[in-house]
């Protein structure tokens, strides 16, 4: 089944990315890269439970119970931890100090934030049908019953995961400050407002049409797209680019596995963990 290969496959790709990682790192006495490899596998381990999950829903409604407290809301703790530890690795090895003294106690708090909110706060259950399905496969959905909730988690899902690029923009053009500075904060702020204002405008303090917000989001990706031939170091920006972003995949499809569909974001997760694998082999002079 579809919903199953998906999920099959994002499992294996995060397990064996971070285990090459994680081995590797050991070979090479890399201690930062260990944070990286088991964020990964963290991230692998949530994948798998709600593949259980998924598994478990077709049984029927007097098994949603297991649903939610046995695979799901464990799993989202996990995920948050997988998150917080492929940040910190960010953190460690990629952040200019300043931006760092900045930003790491929030950025890296949220994920704490998100581990709580995915085990305490109540949610709604949606039950549909898994689209791209053959026979009636069921799958659910748990957004948050508080629109305060929902709103921080839209916020923090897409804004760190941006944030995390940004990082990496910054860092690949640090010897060109001012490309540096508008390409690694331009393209972040112009992302969140597209994306925020795509999926849920009403959580932005201010509204414009769905075009410009779409257009917003488009204008970051040509400019995201357009540092490969600005660039002066291919090789960095390359390497900049698969990780940054690769490791903000592993966040910022969470809200579209909420609010949209599972089913499709989850292949956002297997590909970047072997985004983040090619640019863990790419050797930078």
């Amino acid at each position: 089944m579809f919903t199953l290969l998906v999920i099959a496959f994002d499992v294996f790709a995060l397990i064996w990315s971070g285990v090459r990682i994680l081995r590797k790192s050991k070979e090479i006495n890399y201690s930062s890269g260990k944070y990286l490899a088991w964020g990964l596998i963290l991230v692998g381990v949530a994948i798998f439970c709600y593949g259980v999950r998924s598994i478990v829903i077709q049984f029927g409604p007097s098994f949603y119970w297991v649903d939610l407290s046995v695979f799901y809301r464990p799993g989202t703790f996990i995920h948050s931890i997988g998150l917080f530890l492929a940040f910190l690795f960010v953190y460690k090895e990629f952040a200019p100090k300043l931006f760092a003294k900045i930003t790491v106690i929030p950025v890296l708090g949220s994920m704490f934030y998100l581990a709580y909110i995915f085990v305490l706060s109540p949610v709604q259950r949606i039950v549909k049908q898994a689209p791209l399905e053959p026979i009636k496969f069921t799958m659910t959905n748990y957004p948050w019953v508080s629109s305060m909730v929902a709103q921080v988690f839209l916020f923090v899902t897409i804004g760190v995961p941006l944030i995390i690029l940004g990082i990496f923009l910054y860092n690949a053009m640090r010897k060109e400050r001012i490309k540096a500075i508008f390409y690694g904060i331009i393209i972040p702020v112009l992302s969140f407002f597209g994306l925020v204002g795509m999926w849920k405008p009403a959580m932005l303090p201010f509204r414009f049409s769905s075009g410009i917000y779409l257009g917003m989001f488009i204008i970051a990706l040509i400019l995201l797209f357009s540092t490969i031939f600005i660039a002066k170091e291919k090789k960095v920006i390359t390497k900049a680019l698969l990780y940054g972003l690769g490791i903000s995949f592993q966040g910022l499809f969470i809200p579209i596995c909420i609010f949209i569909s599972p089913i499709f974001a989850r292949l956002g997760y297997g590909i970047g963990a072997f985004m983040i694998y090619k640019a863990f082999g790419i050797k930078v002079e």
